[in-house]
């Protein structure tokens, strides 16, 4: 029956290792609207630099999009300036994006991993006789938890995953299109 300690703390380091990546993946969303709101083009700035001519004097001169427009704007070749900003700017603008993607594709099924070590201690339990109805109810409970935790380490990863996806989306667009208009 020594097997059962062994699955019992299997269970628990995945409980761990959950709460470990649900404190990361939210370290990464707080990071994610930092950058968002530091480097993001507003619709304000985007209205105004369509009618001012003397683009120096503009607020956000440390933005990243800004500087990508910037870049741009004072290429010969805009379409080589876009894949330079591309290859110079992405791992700035993404950030640790990939990795709430994988959280969110990977924690549900780490967390019922960890539901299924669970439900074996539960029948290793009631297989030995040692415990009473009571205990494996409470032994299935604690398996379950485990997949509610990967879920609720998936679901917000998955959503800002796709948020910050698609706000960067926009502003690499307002990027192209300012480029466009400007020049």
């Amino acid at each position: 029956m020594g097997w059962i300690i062994v699955v019992t703390w299997l269970a628990r380091l995945i409980l761990l290792a959950l709460v470990a990546m649900s404190i990361y993946a939210l370290s990464i969303i707080i990071e994610r609207r930092k950058f968002f709101q530091e480097n993001g083009l507003s619709d304000e700035f985007v209205s105004k630099i369509k009618t001012i001519t003397d683009l120096e004097n503009l607020s956000q001169k440390t933005s990243i999009f800004y500087l990508q427009l910037m870049n741009i704007l004072n290429s010969s070749d805009s379409q080589k300036a876009m894949d330079q900003n591309a290859l110079i700017y992405k791992k700035h603008e993404e950030g640790n994006l990939s990795v709430l993607g994988t959280f969110g594709a990977t924690a549900p099924f780490i967390g019922l991993l960890g539901t299924v070590f669970g439900i074996i201690v539960a029948f290793g339990e009631l297989s030995s006789g040692k415990i009473d109805t009571n205990g494996i109810m409470f032994a299935l409970a604690e398996a379950l938890i485990l997949t509610a935790v990967g879920l609720v380490v998936a679901i917000p990863s998955v959503m800002y995953f796709n948020h910050f996806g698609k706000k960067l989306k926009n502003q690499k667009q307002q990027v192209q299109l300012l480029s466009r208009i400007l020049k």
